[in-house]
Formats: structure tokens, C-alpha cells, sequence
């Protein structure tokens, strides 16, 4: 989702005519069927998928299967790189790894009975690699909605890392999750209890603050603010409530500090809260028992929350 949106917006991939986005669960039948003959009438095109198109959906001459990360399940690997080499005809297929990540090499060979071989490719330099990040960023700081798009996907991959199969060779102890973070073209990170306890001062966060990013739907953004406006008065009418009475001699009383250590539980406890709450309607989402309306406005209600309890 992430990737289309993105390349919708004018981030063009060299040598590439059209991209699609194959989701079943979020389309109808009639629109998959179109994206597949699309996909098959046009010579240079690149599909975005994920692992329901492993199985049971057949393209012809697919030249290249690209899996970005290692699948949840090993049995997995095979049904990706199967979607080439059809047929007896030939095929290629090509996994990245980080160099956290090379004891899956073995792990793969041993388990799914596959030779891997090492792919020498040129990489693109760092400063490549920043700009098209950088136009990323750049993306998510004018649209609330690439904004959220990237760190739930953000969300998802690290969640479906820590739950594969082989995570005694791929431990997400492991897990570069600043380097993801910044692949993910984020402009912080998601309070996660995957990676509470991991370095994380590497990673390039934005000055911009997130609350004010406008949703580019006029309509979700006239629902954000006045929800924002909504708890802005909750929390004032809350605090005025809570604020020591008088002593009889008219002095107000001095509220005592709470100490850092309980100041450090309650921030941790509303970053469990929060990660919980988002995580919960992900699932609900990717179960079928969301529809997507419901889960942006689920989302929404969620971020004007954030937004405020960060003011």
C-alpha cells in the first residue's frame, strides 16, 4: 500500500511502464481480474503483492519474482519464487537479505532442499538512497495518509518478522530497525514493544510536529479536528477538575511531583496502550472483520488521541 501510494504521487522506478497493487482482501473480483490482464498485456510492469498471490493465481512469463523480505513461513520461499519458470520455462528469483539475515541461506537449503547462490548487483549509493527517502518524507509531512500508511506498514513487517518460522537464525533482536525505519521513509518511530529496549539514536527523526499534518481527504480531516478539538476540552475540563482545593487560608496547595520512576511507568504504560489499540484493529483488519472504512476512521480516532496526549 505504502509503494503504490507513493509511486502514485511521482516517484518514478527507471524502466517500469505501470504498477499495480494486488490486494485480495481489499478488492473485488471484477478489479482483480483487470489488474491481471493489465499486468499480462504489458511488456515492462511490476506487481506489488503479497503472499495470496503465492498460490493459486497463474501468470504467464513472469520474468522476475522479487521477495523483499524473508517469508513467515519457509514453505513460503518455494510458492514465491514459483510464480516464475512456469511451465518448464525459465524463471529467476532474488531474496535480500541483510547481513543479520545469512544463516537463513543455510537454514532455506536445508530445510526446503533449494540452492541459493549470492547475486553480485550494483547498489545504489547512499546519497541515492537518502534522496529517494528524503522525497518520501517529504510525502508524508503534506499527507496525513502516507504518513499513517507508512508506519502501520512499518508496523506489520516488524510484527510478521518476530512471528516467522526461522527466527532462530533471523532473530528480531537482530532486526535493523533504524535502517528499516528509514527504508520505510518514517518520520518517527512507532512506539513498539518489539524494539523497547534497542539503540535507537541512529535513526534520523523529524522536527516536524505530526499532529498538525493534514489528511489530504477534506472530509477525514474535518473529522480529525473536530475530534481534536473534542478531547482538548475533555482533557482542560479534566485538569480544572483535578487542580487541589484551596486550603482554608486561601494558599494553594503544591502538588507533589510524582518521581521519575513513576513518571517512566505511566509513559511506558500509554505507549503499551497505544501500540495494543493500533495493533488490535491491524489484526481485526487483516481477519476481515474491518472494513477498511471503518478501519481509517478507527485510525483516526486513534491519532487525534495520540496527537493530544503529545501536546
Amino acid at each position: 500500500m505504502l509503494c503504490t501510494d507513493v509511486l502514485s504521487r511521482g516517484i518514478d522506478v527507471d524502466n517500469i511502464d505501470w504498477v499495480v497493487q494486488f490486494d485480495v482482501p481489499k478488492q473485488t473480483s471484477f478489479t482483480i481480474t483487470n489488474n491481471l490482464q493489465s499486468f499480462r498485456k504489458i511488456g515492462k510492469s511490476l506487481m506489488l503483492c503479497t503472499d495470496v498471490l503465492s498460490r493459486g493465481i497463474d501468470v504467464d512469463n513472469i520474468d522476475w519474482v522479487v521477495q523483499f523480505d524473508v517469508p513467515k513461513q519457509t514453505s513460503w520461499f518455494v510458492h514465491r519464487a514459483g510464480r516464475s519458470a512456469r511451465c518448464g520455462k525459465v524463471g529467476n528469483n532474488v531474496l535480500f537479505l541483510t547481513p543479520e539475515e545469512t544463516a537463513y541461506i543455510e537454514f532455506i537449503e536445508k530445510y526446503e532442499k533449494v540452492s541459493l547462490t549470492e547475486m553480485k548487483v550494483d547498489l545504489k549509493e547512499d546519497d541515492g538512497a537518502e534522496q529517494i527517502r528524503q522525497q518520501i518524507i517529504k510525502m508524508a509531512s503534506k499527507e496525513r495518509e502516507i504518513l499513517e500508511c507508512g508506519t502501520r506498514a512499518f508496523m506489520s513487517f516488524v510484527e510478521s518478522y518476530v512471528r516467522h518460522d526461522c527466527n532462530v537464525v533471523c532473530s528480531s533482536k537482530d532486526l535493523d530497525v533504524v535502517g528499516y525505519g528509514h527504508a520505510y521513509g518514517l518520520l518517527r518511530l512507532p512506539r513498539m514493544k518489539e524494539f523497547h529496549h534497542s539503540d535507537l539514536s541512529d535513526f534520523k527523526r523529524s522536527d516536524l510536529n505530526t499532529s498538525e499534518i493534514p489528511y489530504k481527504n477534506a472530509e477525514k480531516e474535518k473529522r480529525r479536528q473536530e475530534k481534536l478539538l473534542l478531547l482538548k476540552t475533555e482533557n482542560k475540563e479534566l485538569k480544572k477538575a483535578s487542580r487541589p482545593q484551596k486550603r482554608k487560608l486561601g494558599a494553594r496547595q503544591t502538588p507533589q511531583k510524582d518521581s521519575a520512576k513513576k513518571r517512566r511507568h505511566s509513559e511506558t504504560k500509554e505507549n503499551m496502550d497505544d501500540f495494543v489499540s493500533d495493533f488490535s484493529l491491524l489484526k481485526k483488519l487483516k481477519k476481515g472483520r474491518l472494513k477498511k472504512k471503518e478501519y481509517d476512521e478507527l485510525m483516526a480516532d486513534n491519532s487525534a488521541v495520540s496527537d493530544v496526549q503529545n501536546k
